[in-house]
């Protein structure tokens, strides 16, 4: 018997860019939801913003935040189900990764501004989102996002201090994201080592969505890749063995990648 479990991005994926509306996937979703197949948030976006997204989403899979920066398994999959989540962070914590950004500011003189530096109503202002869902983008458990407002030839330097660090630069949709030695693909094959451990009788397939360079790594290990059409033009190239490339954006695009792959497999 096959098993899909499917990795999903957020934004510019199963959101839309501008409105964050999932609403044009919402046939996909629900055919998803009635076939039993795992549906997982692998997103740049915290625990707090995301518990709220799988709140409206009906969804009660596990997840992973902060591009990989820790898995979040719910009850029923956790050793205390008394619990209402348990946190595996794969990388640096939150406050290791501001101590060495506030570190190379004050020695180097690079100038960022990251979202901890930024109040909420600043957030809210760049990034479209209300102050309350502003204030959860900014409750962070192990990365640090970052508007770059230096040189290109800074950002350069900066990149190989703060991979001397042990630390990652990864480029999102808005941010660069700077986050512990790991990433949606290390996160996303943890969690498909635990399927295919705890179901033994059935064959696992993996399908990810993704729009963005953060996406890069989970597209890649994916059995089947569904690379979104980017807000910005650029198209991504996974080495996934089947990739699918929708003509829409956002969660219209998903929606249209995803109906043909549950006919495929009999959802």
């Amino acid at each position: 018997m096959i098993k899909l479990i499917i990795f999903t991005d957020l934004d510019g994926t199963l959101l839309d860019h501008h409105d964050y509306s999932f609403e044009p996937a919402r046939a996909a979703l629900e055919r998803i939801r009635a076939a039993g197949f795992p549906l997982i948030i692998n997103s740049s976006k915290t625990l707090a913003e995301i518990v709220s997204i799988r709140s409206a989403l009906q969804n009660t899979d596990p997840f992973i935040v902060e591009n990989g920066g820790a898995i979040v398994s719910p009850p029923g999959m956790c050793p205390d189900a008394s619990r209402p989540y348990v946190i595996e962070t794969l990388g640096a914590d939150h406050e290791t990764i501001r101590r060495v950004l506030q570190s190379l500011r004050a020695d180097e003189g690079f100038r960022f501004r990251g979202m901890s530096d930024m109040t909420t109503s600043e957030v809210a202002e760049l990034t479209g989102l209300s102050l309350d869902e502003a204030a959860k983008a900014k409750d962070r458990l192990c990365s640090e996002p970052l508007v770059w407002e230096d040189s290109q030839a800074a950002r350069v330097r900066f990149t190989a201090l703060i991979e001397a660090q042990h630390l990652r630069l990864v480029q999102g949709g808005r941010f660069l994201h700077v986050m512990g030695d790991t990433d949606k693909a290390i996160a996303m094959e943890k969690l498909t080592a635990r399927y295919r451990e705890s179901e033994p009788d059935k064959e696992i397939i993996t399908v990810a969505l993704g729009d963005s360079p953060n996406d890069s790594a989970m597209l890649d290990v994916a059995d089947i890749a569904v690379v979104i059409p980017a807000a910005n033009g650029t198209q991504l190239k996974p080495g996934a063995r089947e990739v699918i490339y929708p003509s829409a954006p956002g969660p219209t695009g998903w929606n249209q990648a995803m109906n043909p792959l549950l006919d495929r497999f009999g959802a």
